[in-house]
This record gives structure tokens, sequence and C-alpha cells, in this order.
């Protein structure tokens, strides 16, 4: 709005405005706009609707809006942005500006629509009646084209589950969400791991290669542990054996002595 100026926007017929805050879109937006722009009863438009609540008044949830040249060009909207003001933490950006572009609006005599209108849905096991962050199966039930990215990481429990159902029921790549879960979550979680799994191929020719293995032996317990799974391994290779004091050395090589041939050490 800055950067452009409110009067430069009267110009379009429309005006959206999305943050960065979401994967998608999961499905086709030509239907999503032609449904909402060509419906004269429908002023401006969202995905997802907050329902009222003691702190909040009903309103559409500001990831993702689009706005009518009747609502553009109107004298509420124009006042809205031109007093709107820089806030350091985004829950102050929530409490002055998310609620209030609706109220402001539907105060003007301007009517809104969502993709999913969230106000009459059953909260049934919810936490908090926001279904953009505690219910991405409803989400992903009624075709709302973008998921948030904290959604994933408050639904750990069933994000396999929403990565099948996305990847079965949309073209979206959910390796997109993989990637980038992996690089602003810890990337080993569990629901990620899930996807990570690499398939076992059988090697057809002995590998030309000298490898090397290196294990650290710091619990001696386990050693007889890791060297059971190498023995996995359908390659040759060196192991490579340290430890980190004289003690875990001597029982290291008391066990090696008991268990192994052809080793050295030094």
């Amino acid at each position: 709005m800055v950067h452009i100026g409110t009067e430069e926007i009267k110009n379009y017929d429309s005006v959206t405005l999305m943050n960065d805050t979401c994967f998608g879109p999961l499905w086709d937006m030509q239907k999503v706009y032609q449904r909402f722009e060509n419906d004269s009863s429908v002023d401006f438009w969202g995905m997802t609707n907050f329902r009222q609540t003691k702190q909040f008044q009903e309103h559409i949830q500001s990831y993702y809006m689009s706005f009518s040249k009747r609502v553009v060009v109107s004298s509420a909207f124009q006042t809205f942005w031109q007093n709107v003001r820089d806030f350091t933490y985004v829950q102050d950006v929530i409490d002055h500006y998310e609620s209030n572009i609706t109220t402001t609006l539907v105060a003007a005599g301007f009517k809104y629509r969502t993709v999913f209108d969230t106000v009459n849905e059953d909260t049934e096991g919810m936490l908090h009646p926001d279904f953009s962050y505690y219910n991405p199966t409803a989400i992903l039930k009624h075709k709302a084209p973008f998921i948030k990215v904290k959604t994933i990481v408050a639904n750990q429990g069933i994000a396999p589950y929403l990565f099948d159902e996305i990847e079965c029921k949309t073209s979206y790549p959910v390796d997109l969400i993989i990637s980038h879960m992996s690089k602003i979550d810890m990337p080993d979680l569990p629901y990620l791991l899930g996807r990570k799994y690499l398939s076992m191929v059988q090697q057809k020719d002995q590998l030309d290669l000298k490898i090397a293995v290196h294990l650290h032996v710091f619990y001696v317990d386990l050693l007889q542990e890791f060297l059971e799974s190498f023995k996995s391994f359908d390659f040759d290779y060196d192991l490579f054996i340290t430890t980190d004091n004289q003690e875990n050395y001597q029982k290291s090589k008391k066990f090696l002595h008991k268990t192994t041939k052809n080793h050295r050490y030094l």
C-alpha cells in the first residue's frame, strides 16, 4: 500500500492481499476468483474466517483477503490503510488490524464471504475455534487452497496424513513442504522422516571403491549393537574404531579380541 499508494490501487478491478505464511495454492484459484468476483453480493472475501469470541469480532483471517473495486475506492478502505502503522510484535498487528479490517468494512455496509465459512462449524475436540491452525483436516475437506506453515508444526501427529491427502487430492508438490519444514524445523522430526527414507535397492555390482567407516565408541556396551548393524552392509569396508579414554580402549580391545578377526590396534 505504501509503495503503490492507495490512489493508484483504485485503478484495479480487485486487490488481493496475502502473506507468505502458507503453502499453496493446493487447488486452482481461477474457479475461486470466478465464484466470488461474479457474485455481486460479495464485496470482499478470503480463505477462512474466525467466529466472534470474547476477544475478537467475527472476521476474515488476514493471510488471504481480496477486495472488489467498490471496496477499494471507498473512504472506509482508504482511511483504514492510511492509518495503519508498524508494530514489532505480530500479536499487536492481529489485535489492531486483522479483525478490524473486516469490522470496518462491514460497518460501512459491505458484505464478505469465505471459501471455508467456519462460523457454524463443529469445534468439538479443538482447543480454539481457529480452523486454519487447529483443524487442517477441515481445511482440506472444504478445499481451502492454502494451508498455513504453522499449522504443520502444530499438528505434527497427523502431518503424515495431511501430506498423503495433499498428494492424493491435489497436484501440489509435497516435497516443497518437506523441504521448507526441514529448514525451519528440526529436519529429523518423526513427521518429516517418513518422507526421507531411502528405498532399498539391490546392488548389482560390487562397488569399486575403498570405503572407510569410522565409529567413535563412547559407550562400550553399545559396540556390539553397532557391529551387528554393520553386517547389513553389502560392500567391503575398513572399520576404524576410536574412543575417548584408556579404560574404554581396554574394554573395546577385549571385546574385539573375543568377537572379531583381522583387527589391528594403533
